[in-house]
């Protein structure tokens, strides 16, 4: 049945038409069922850098009145909603939109996004929210370049002076700042100094201990909208 009304209840009434010499016959629903309605389109769509590389964070009022079970959510490159896009069958406001477009090194793809009211029993999909954006998803800073790894160690004192590049970017802006750490192994767990921050090249790495060689990792502290880079040097030095 069409043309009702969305969300009233309605009775039903069957009838059989009878033919000539017996009398028509209905049976009519114990129960009122509703009338299939349409979700409301959420609203207030917000974009947001995302905590992965080539994410984006959504926040977005849900519908009025009847709660769905779910949104969705479409990120595309083009307000029209039609180029590079990618979808996300299922969203919370205060969630992240993942697998976007990025390149290292580089400024994130910006997207535009909208937020739909997925179907649930009784009820149809709402129509697309208007669209948040343009909003760069998150990227990611390539890696500095260790050039030198110096003992300088004297009177006691036991230390690396490390030297080392900025990362090669296209768009992407330079490091917040570097930090600096030396330990024993190469996957940087075993007796570890200090973490030095706001490191620069031609510092030393200091308080380490006699006799022992250090591998040096050097990290790129990323600004907003970037995920952070680092590189160990691919050989021990002794002090």
């Amino acid at each position: 049945f069409t043309g009702l009304t969305a969300g009233s209840g309605y009775y039903v009434t069957i009838t059989t038409v009878a033919p000539s010499g017996f009398i028509n016959a209905s049976a009519t629903s114990s129960s009122a069922t509703l009338a299939t309605s349409q979700l409301t389109a959420p609203t207030n769509v917000t974009l947001g850098y995302g905590a992965t590389a080539g994410s984006l964070s959504v926040t977005f009022t849900g519908s009025t009145g009847v709660t769905p079970t779910s949104y969705s959510a479409l990120a595309c490159t083009n307000a029209g909603m039609t180029t590079g896009c990618v979808s996300a069958p299922s969203v919370t406001s205060g969630g992240q939109i993942t697998g976007l477009n990025y390149s290292a090194g580089a400024v994130g793809t910006s997207y535009y996004v909208t937020v739909t009211a997925n179907a649930s029993a009784g009820f149809l999909a709402s129509s697309p929210s208007a669209a948040g954006g343009p909003q760069a998803d998150t990227s990611t800073l390539n890696a500095p370049t260790i050039s030198s790894v110096t003992n300088t160690s004297s009177g006691g004192s036991y230390r690396l002076r490390v030297n080392f590049t900025a990362p090669s970017r296209s768009t992407a802006p330079n490091p917040s700042s570097y930090s600096a750490v030396a330990c024993t192994n190469v996957g940087m767990t075993a007796n570890c100094s200090a973490l030095f921050t706001n490191f620069t090249s031609g510092s030393n790495i200091t308080g380490l201990t006699h006799g022992r060689s250090y591998y040096v990792e050097i990290i790129a502290v990323p600004p907003t909208g970037y995920l952070g880079s680092s590189v160990v040097s691919s050989t021990a030095t002794g002090v």
